[in-house]
């Protein structure tokens, strides 16, 4: 890239402010991997029914466009994902492209893909197969996060338990219009994508209320990230050459040539091998981070109580104020404050309890 049409002076700035940009994009805490994906930590009550679980991502080097994650409970007595029953139907488009009789088909190609990105132009096909699945989906939220807006976003639970959750999104489907992916770097706070939780009922006297949500990294079946072309981001892989012996059982000397082979560990002099190349991928933890998340029960409390002294009044509304503007104290039961059931604790949580108080407005709702 040439810079001629700028002063000699200014061309020895711009390495330095090169160097600046890179030190300020780099993680914090001491951290260099480029792709980092985390779940929130957060709190709930005992019976509290959609509980947000956050899962937040940063990207210093890549250009995002797709995701698959897969997260576990490890306390599956404590809390699950919510789902919900949905019937899916899978079609796949059929060409017979050799007949061995009238109607009779010999070979068929799949034409699926090119029917589905191409619907104007009205591929030609000889047959469907539609396959019925009943599925347990997720409830995710992808409002103001970072693959808002994507064409595909789906979830559900493998174990069809509601204890799982595998989670896929891309920011472009097969056809048309294309959807930019999430541009690096991304260093904002803003979630990836949203999930919804219930907890169960769990008695003020346990003592272990705390569940980890576990992202599962160890096969890249089930954790994965990709740029706009495609390619895996933060994976390594690894070539491995499978050696394999032949000998030569029948030699025509004439047509210097071998009539048959037969396969050996390891042959005599006369024998030759073939290598076959075998490519497999790991996740690159020098890369990649991930860390994982939980979700800690409180001890009962009242919504709206946001001071925690028992009672609902002007002075919770003061507490909330003077924690949001003015540095005090955090709230005991975070969960307790958010009144309006917004998933977050802000001026509208203190306006709604105003409403409540003074002007008949309706009670808190903590979920």
């Amino acid at each position: 890239m040439s810079f001629s049409f700028l002063s000699l002076r200014l061309n020895r700035l711009v390495p330095i402010a090169v160097a600046v940009a890179m030190f300020f994009a780099l993680p914090a805490f001491g951290q260099f991997e480029n792709l980092r994906v985390r779940v929130g930590d957060t709190t709930g009550t005992s019976g509290q029914q959609n509980s947000v679980i956050s899962i937040y991502m940063k990207s210093y080097a890549d250009t995002v466009a797709g995701f698959e994650l897969w997260l576990v409970l490890d306390r599956p007595d404590i809390m699950e994902f919510q789902t919900d029953t949905a019937t899916f139907y899978d079609s796949a488009f059929w060409r017979c492209t050799t007949y061995a009789a009238p109607g009779i088909c010999q070979y068929w190609m799949d034409v699926t893909d090119s029917v589905i990105a191409f619907p104007e132009l009205e591929i030609d096909y000889d047959s469907v197969d539609v396959n019925i699945y009943s599925l347990l989906v997720g409830n995710h939220d992808t409002t103001g996060t970072l693959c808002s807006g994507w064409e595909f976003v789906r979830s559900r639970s493998s174990n069809y338990t509601g204890h799982d959750l595998k989670i896929a999104a891309y920011a472009n489907e097969i056809a048309p219009p294309y959807t930019p992916g999430i541009p690096y770097p991304q260093t904002t706070n803003k979630p990836l994508i949203k999930i919804r939780a219930d907890i169960y009922n769990i008695p003020d006297d346990q003592e272990d209320r705390t569940v980890n949500i576990i992202i599962q990294a160890t096969n890249l079946d089930n954790f994965s990230f990709s740029d706009e072309a495609g390619n895996a981001i933060g994976v390594i892989t690894d070539t491995t050459f499978d050696t394999t012996w032949y000998h030569c059982d029948v030699w025509n000397a004439s047509f210097d040539t071998c009539y048959y082979f037969s396969e050996v560990q390891n042959g005599p002099d006369d024998s030759f091998w073939c290598c076959d190349t075998i490519l497999s991928g790991r996740l690159d933890s020098d890369y990649v981070a991930i860390y994982n998340g939980s979700l800690f029960v409180l001890p009962a409390g009242l919504c709206g109580d946001m001071n925690n002294n028992g009672a609902i009044n002007i002075l919770d509304v003061v507490f909330l104020i003077n924690y949001l503007y003015k540095g005090g104290a955090a709230p005991e039961l975070p969960a307790m404050c958010d009144v309006n059931h917004s998933g977050g604790i802000n001026l509208l949580d203190a306006t709604y309890l105003i409403n409540y108080l003074y002007k008949g407005g309706p009670p808190p709702n903590c979920g």
